[in-house]
Parts: C-alpha cells; sequence; structure tokens
C-alpha cells in the first residue's frame, strides 16, 4: 500500500499596510496539505535524514554535482540558491550563474503567491557567480518563494524559483 503525508502550519500572513503607510499589518493564516501516495509503506525513503544515500538505499557513487554549465543562454542548472535560510536578520542573498550575461530581477513571494517585493534589474556577467541582496526587514516567519528571472543579451527570458524560509 502507499501512504499518504500530511503538513499542517500556521503562520502570519502579510495582509497589508497600515493607515500610517509605515508597517505591515498581518493575520494568523493556517494551512492543511495533502499529497497522496508518496511513499510506499515498508519501503525505504531515499530521502531520510536530509541525504539521499544516509539509509544505504542510494550508492554514494552515483550522487554528482553539477558539471560545466552547458553552452547556451539562461541560468545554469542548480546554481539559484537563496541564502541565509533560514533568514533570521539582516538581507537574503540571491545566488546563481549565467551561461550569457545579460540582466536580472529577483522576485518574492508567499506561499499565496502574492508578491512581497520585487528588486530592479541588474546587469550580470555571463559565466561568474552573481549575487543580489534583497531587503526583507518587515517580513513575518514562514516559507517564501524567490523567482529568479533573467534576460539575455542575445534575446530571450529564463526564470527559476526556489523556496526559502524566514524565522524572526
Amino acid at each position: 500500500t502507499d501512504a499518504d503525508l500530511v503538513t499542517a502550519a500556521a503562520f502570519d500572513r502579510v495582509a497589508g499596510v497600515d493607515d500610517q503607510g509605515e508597517n505591515l499589518t498581518r493575520s494568523v493564516r493556517s494551512v492543511l496539505t495533502v499529497w497522496e501516495d508518496v511513499a510506499v509503506v515498508g519501503g525505504a525513503w531515499p530521502m531520510w535524514g536530509g541525504r539521499p544515500w544516509r539509509d544505504g538505499s542510494w550508492p554514494a557513487a552515483d550522487w554528482r554535482r553539477p558539471g560545466i554549465p552547458a553552452a547556451g543562454s539562461g541560468i545554469v542548472t542548480g546554481s539559484h540558491i537563496c541564502y541565509p535560510s533560514p533568514l533570521t536578520s539582516g538581507t537574503l542573498q540571491v545566488r546563481a550563474q549565467l551561461r550569457q550575461a545579460g540582466r536580472v530581477q529577483v522576485e518574492i513571494y508567499d506561499l499565496e503567491g502574492e508578491r512581497i517585493t520585487v528588486t530592479g534589474w541588474r546587469d550580470v556577467p555571463a559565466g561568474e557567480s552573481f549575487s543580489v541582496p534583497v531587503a526583507l526587514d518587515r517580513v513575518v516567519s514562514g516559507m517564501y518563494l524567490c523567482r529568479l528571472v533573467a534576460r539575455h543579451d542575445g534575446g530571450g527570458d529564463d526564470q527559476s524559483v526556489v523556496a526559502f524560509a524566514v524565522a524572526r
């Protein structure tokens, strides 16, 4: 038989700005999510402990890091990360690498799809890691999504979305 996974969470949700336009207003939001048939009962869970080979069901020799970026344009696969996560104070750093020179913009969303903030466009070189700082001083604890949009000098857009946490 297969097993379901259920998660429950309650977190502050940004509801708007107060009458003075200075502080964010918040309301408590509860979410219950059910994923059906995510694991076979009695089978090994390959991601147990956070590493796929930890329970012996995944051979460590097969675990490979991304290789040299492929030719072409776009965001290098696996290069888009947000740190620190969880963000407890300070500024979130959004890091990535492009195959071709272009411009990038970062958008931060809550789990309901509301855009929290967006940065301006920033020019970045090809083949080098870059970091975009994002101020999230007024964001409450919870999970958020970071959308990185890249426009390439040769034309075309690419995007990547990763999750990160805020713990205040």
